[in-house]
Order: C-alpha cells, then structure tokens, then sequence
C-alpha cells in the first residue's frame, strides 16, 4: 500500500517478543515492487510446478533464537580435550602475532591471508612436518567465523607438495621401548626419601604396569584410587579409546618386588595427605624445594601434573639413571616397552589389548607397540650361510 507523498508502507507482522531479528539472519534483496522475495540462490532444485520460497515463508526469529545460557557457553568453552584446548589457543595466538607483525587482518582472514601463513609455516627451520602445518592451519581454520571461512583447496595442493619436497620428514619415527630393565635402573636412580622423589617413583611404577600413556597418568585422581595389600586399583573414568568411559575397566596393578608399586603409592599418597590434600589429582606438581606449588594445592584441572610434564620427567629420569637409546627417549617409550616385554613373555592378542585398553580386536599393539631392542630387526640373511671358499678381505 501507499501512503502520503507516494512512500511504500509495508504490512508487517507485530512480535511481542521483543524485537524481529529475522533481518539480520536473511540478506536483503532488492524489492520488486508489487511482487514476492524470492529466495534462490545456485543451490536452489525447483521441480516442475513448484514455486521458489519467499521471504514471507520464513520462521520468524527473536532474540531468544540466538541466545544460549551461561551454563551452556561454559561447557562449549570446555568443548574437546584438555590437550586440544591448548594447542588450538597456543597456535591462535601465534597466528595473531604474525598478522599482526604483517599487517594483516587475523580474524576474519582472507584466502590470501590464509595461503601466506602456510607458505610461512613451510619455510620454518627446522621443517615442520606437512601432518603438522595441517594440524596448526585446522585451528586457525576453524577459528574463523562461521560462513567467513577461507578457502582451504589452494591450501590443501600447497600442503601436498610441501610433503612431497620433504619425504622423509612424513615418516613416523618411532620412540625407543623402555623395557623393564631400564625402568628398573630409572627407579634405582631415584632418591626417595624427597617428595619429588616419592613422586617420580610412584609415577613411573605405575606408568609402566599400567602401558599408560602419560594423559592417563595425569589424569588419575587421588579419590578414585585404591591401594591394597598385594594390588593397586585405578578408576580412570576415561581413556584415548573409551573417552566417554563406556567399556573402561578398572585397572588392576598387581604387586611385585621389582617395581613395589603398592609401597611407592602408598607413601605418595601418605605425603600428599600429610599435605591436606585428599582429593583430585594425584600427581602434582612440586617446586625445587619439594613443596606443593600454589597452583598444586589449587582446586581443578590446573592442579594435575600436566601431560607434558609427565613426559620431560621420564626423560630426567632416564638422563640421570644414563638410559640411552638410539632415538630419543619419551614417555611413549614407557609403554611401548611394557608391550614388548608382556609380547616376549607371550602375552598377545586380546590379553595384551587389555593389559593396554586397546579395543580388544585392534592389531596397534603388536604392530606399533612391540619393539625390538634400540628398533633393531632381525637379519633376514643371517639364514644364509657365507660360501667358504670366500674370506674376508683385510682392511687397508
């Protein structure tokens, strides 16, 4: 209809609910005088017949369609693991600081933007991994605005001859197995009678009965852990493979005299209850003076034992008791070499899956857990025999 001066009025429908936010949710569109809003876009499938949606069609939105709850914005805050939080906010922030040093706009980004923080990750020295330049694009991807996102194709090509360029750098590299000699001779090298020595040994005592990767150990809570006579029980909750916990059995630690896992745990935990902490993590972070650091005695993930942490002890500890390898020692190393030595007693299939919390018909174990000693592989000519008739050479 028209009013005064010849001004277009338009009908609309009246929404008590505070004000009509359909506007922003739909892109404006050049009226046609007299005529419906159609909605089409290159996505748009008409059958024979059918007429093309309008805007009057739509749902009308409200604030209240747009609203979440405070409870709710927690919890997507905590959304996906620990780990994944920080490495994601950890590479956000680095992308920040280049654009910023670039003058470029980090958030949203441009294709361009985008294409040129990936050719700088591939010139870094020592080189990247192709896995891990992906890895670190997919946070800063996904950190964009929804639907402001750039486009990865371009990305995608220049990842895959970056890998190409490099091949050697895509192999997996395998950490040695720490078999139980070594942590035997890890745990002789520790000095127990200090609380960060009462710590390590418990720590690693159980890191190695249980094939725990080192989140497992960080994520054990003192509540949730039994210590008995001949056997330690554990309630993890959850694990790499069962991370809503559905399947997780208790871990059960049986004694021995080699490891004494109950004896090391039970003056841990005594330390720690003489500390007045009886609840939460179980392993925590000491200061050079063997206390609790203020962090520790705090309520909350940020009192565990970080992951990473758990990892640079078990390399002090080989470093001191003069474990060496071939590779470079990790934590990984614990559990590889706890999976060796139960392969080489004749621990296999689904009792050593279980031993790991490996789903029960997964090949992981033998296939990438169990190691040789120093990665070495047997001699595949050593079955034949030299020819007599042929000696050895003598060096010059």
């Amino acid at each position: 209809m028209t009013g005064r001066d010849g001004e277009e009025i338009v009908d609309a429908e009246l929404v008590e609910e505070g004000p009509d936010w359909s506007a922003a949710v739909v892109p404006a569109q050049p009226r046609r005088p007299g005529g419906p809003r159609y909605l089409v876009d290159r996505h748009t499938v008409l059958e024979p017949g059918e007429l093309p949606p309008t805007v009057e069609d739509l749902p009308r939105y409200t604030e209240a369609d747009f609203r979440i709850s405070e409870d709710t914005a927690k919890r997507r805050g905590r959304a996906g693991s620990a780990n994944t939080r920080i490495n994601r906010d950890a590479t956000v922030r680095r992308f920040e600081a280049w654009c910023a040093a670039e003058g470029r706009v980090a958030r949203p980004c441009t294709d361009a933007t985008f294409l040129e923080y990936a050719g700088h990750l591939m010139r870094q020295q020592p080189r990247l991994k192709a896995n891990t330049v992906g890895i670190y694009l997919g946070h800063v991807w996904r950190w964009q605005p929804s639907g402001m996102r750039p486009d990865r194709l371009e990305v995608t090509e220049l990842l895959e001859t970056y890998r190409r360029e490099n091949p050697r750098a895509a192999r997996k590299r395998q950490a040695p197995a720490l078999r139980l000699d070594d942590v035997l001779a890890m745990l002789e090298a520790i000095d127990e009678t200090t609380a960060t020595g009462t710590r390590d040994a418990a720590l690693l005592a159980v890191m190695y009965l249980m094939l725990a990767r080192r989140s497992e150990i960080a994520a054990i809570d003192l509540e949730y852990t039994e210590v008995l006579d001949h056997l330690v029980v554990i309630d993890l909750g959850s694990d790499k493979t069962h991370q809503d916990g559905e399947g997780l059995d208790l871990v059960r630690l049986h004694d021995r005299p080699d490891l004494q896992p109950v004896r090391r745990l039970r003056a841990w935990i005594g330390w720690l209850k003489a500390q007045g902490i009886t609840s939460g993590p179980l392993f925590r972070q000491l200061s050079t003076g063997d206390k609790l650091t203020a962090r520790a005695r705090s309520d909350g993930p940020q009192a565990r034992l970080s992951a990473a942490a758990i990892g640079e002890r078990v390399q002090v500890l080989a470093a001191k008791a003069g474990v060496t390898k071939t590779a470079k020692v990790t934590s990984q190393g614990v559990r590889a070499g706890a999976a060796t030595d139960l392969a080489e007693a004749g621990v296999r299939g689904k009792a050593l899956n279980r031993a790991g919390r490996w789903r029960e018909d997964s090949h992981t174990a033998e296939e990438v857990y169990v190691r040789p000693l120093d990665g070495e592989r047997p001699n595949p000519f050593a079955a034949v025999s030299p020819r007599p008739d042929q000696t050895p050479v003598p060096d010059a």
